[in-house]
């Protein structure tokens, strides 16, 4: 055997390696982009739908439930909706920078914007 042919089998293989795990991660972005688009689009929803009730029923003082509970949305909540394990959803909100954790709470989570949006526009008032 030729040490030339084995350098050229060894570049050939690196290559290979190199471009199949950059394949591999970019298919893995896609994924997470996907699903994450997902998972915020429905949190979003979700959470404008709950504010919005929220502010028709405060005409009814007896029916009111306090902000604070309509902000958060639990993880299993999410993974029902959106057809994805809890371990990927919690996964993917813990990553996301627009979905932000409780505190106080375990697997709670909310959107960073319409959070702050709410508390800007309940201090106004």
């Amino acid at each position: 055997m030729d040490t030339s042919k084995i350098v050229e089998g060894i570049i050939i293989g690196v290559c290979g390696g190199i471009s199949i795990s950059l394949i591999n991660k970019l298919i893995e972005l896609i994924i997470f982009k996907y699903e994450s688009r997902k998972v915020l689009t429905w949190l979003e929803n979700y959470t404008k739908e709950k504010i919005a009730k929220y502010e028709i029923s405060i005409k009814k003082p007896s029916q009111g439930i306090p902000p604070v509970l309509q902000l958060w949305t639990s993880t299993r909540l999410i993974a029902v909706y959106t057809n994805l394990m809890q371990d990927r959803v919690t996964y993917i909100c813990s990553k996301h920078q627009e979905i932000i954790r409780s505190e106080t709470e375990n697997e709670v989570w909310t959107i960073k914007s319409i959070k702050d949006g709410y508390k800007s526009k309940k201090k106004e008032e």
